[in-house]
């Protein structure tokens, strides 16, 4: 069986497509609940293994995460011009673009930061997803859980590095996040495995940057990685 080791993020790429999201009513969804609005259900659910699998809610959740939903939302902190270049960068699926890094230079204290997860992108990726091998050594890389969770690492860098640009932990939709653990939880994925996922990240990340934009950017990982904490 094909594992999570041996699939290299430099085949995916850096924008993490397919589908848009926009963000749409901000009612909580209680934990393993279904969202009651009219989704397309994906039709593959293929069992990565016993206890995690891609239940006919679990993929009415995806659908509607991937369709629908955003976890990004800028708070208090963004202006009128950081918001609207991250929405912009959200909507296009895609980290901050380095020629964008510099037109919006003075808005983005944390651009030291993210000019290095430009730079190591997929390296910080593989980080995360080699802790989800170690987490979940018999999910297969190909099977539907292992794409969801590994099309996940890419999405959650992208919206953390939103954060990270701004060196503000106010970058989150909190309902929106309560889906994707509800969605987790749907598939059967331990609560611990994508918060450490996330943390392997941020401590690879942290060996990358200065010292000045340090304390910033690991908050930013750790808000997400609180937010996946059931």
């Amino acid at each position: 069986m094909a594992c999570f080791i041996g699939v290299g993020a430099a085949g995916i790429g850096r924008r993490d497509t397919p589908l848009a999201g926009t963000r749409s009513s901000r009612c909580r969804l209680p934990s393993r609940r279904v969202v009651t609005v009219p989704v397309r259900q994906l039709t593959r659910m293929v069992a990565a293994e016993a206890t995690l699998s891609m239940t006919p809610e679990a993929t009415t959740l995806l659908s509607f995460l991937r369709a629908h939903k955003s976890l990004f939302s800028p708070g208090d902190g963004y202006n009128a011009t950081t918001a609207a270049l991250m929405r912009k960068n959200d909507t296009g699926k895609s980290p901050v673009p380095s020629v964008e890094l510099d037109t919006n230079a003075f808005f983005l204290p944390g651009k030291p930061a993210g000019e290095a997860l430009l730079a190591h992108w997929d390296e910080v990726v593989e980080a995360g997803r080699a802790s989800l091998a170690a987490s979940l050594p018999g999910v297969a890389a190909d099977s539907d859980v292992g794409k969801v969770l590994y099309y996940d690492m890419l999405m959650l860098l992208r919206i953390i590095s939103y954060g990270v640009l701004v060196q503000n932990v106010n970058f989150l939709h909190e309902n929106n996040m309560a889906m994707l653990v509800a969605l987790y939880d749907e598939m059967g994925v331990p609560a611990a495995v994508m918060p450490t996922a996330v943390r392997v990240m941020k401590d690879f990340t942290l060996k990358l940057i200065d010292a000045g934009v340090a304390d910033g950017t690991a908050a930013c990982f750790e808000e997400v990685a609180l937010g996946l904490t059931a």
